[in-house]
């Protein structure tokens, strides 16, 4: 929108237009921007289910141990 309006901009109609246009993607890209922020606040710890390194590694050592004593 406003790279259409600038070559009109000398009317009042389109300055106005330019001007809210710019406003509009100031405000979009800071919601975005927020809006990233927040996601990146708001996740969630990992996981340590049986697919975790931590645990596969326990597992296996507990294998090995358990081969050892026999």
């Amino acid at each position: 929108q406003i790279v259409m309006s600038l070559s009109h901009i000398e009317a009042d109609f389109y300055a106005h237009a330019v001007t809210e246009c710019a406003i509009a993607a100031v405000v979009c890209i800071a919601d975005m921007i927020i809006g990233i922020i927040g996601e990146w606040l708001c996740q969630l710890p990992p996981n340590e289910g049986p697919e975790n390194l931590k645990i596969k590694e326990a597992k296996r050592r507990s294998d090995i141990a358990q081969a050892y004593k026999r």
